[in-house]
């Protein structure tokens, strides 16, 4: 019941960055938005207390398992590109 209750949050979380516009230009696109809004979602869900520890938490593996296992993400985003990306879409 928790994990589906998650999978529908994180569906939801993946559906409305998928509409948010993406500033970038090129075919160096790496992220999509819908993977950097899931990035931030997965730190306020873990409740973390500053991204810079659980980012560090992650890249240490401590808490890398749960993070991919609970998110389907591969790939830990940094706190300066998730900024860049997100500060100028429109709350």
């Amino acid at each position: 019941m928790v994990l589906q209750v998650l999978q529908a949050l994180i569906d939801g979380v993946l559906t409305a960055y998928a509409g948010v516009s993406d500033k970038r230009r090129g075919g160096g696109v790496t992220y999509s938005m819908a993977d950097i809004g899931l990035s931030t979602f997965s730190l306020l869900f873990m409740q973390s207390a500053s991204f810079l520890s659980c980012q560090r938490g992650l890249e240490e593996g401590c808490k890398t398992l749960n993070w991919r296992t609970l998110f389907g993400m591969t790939t830990i985003l940094t706190d300066n590109h998730i900024r860049a990306m997100l500060d100028p879409v429109d709350a």
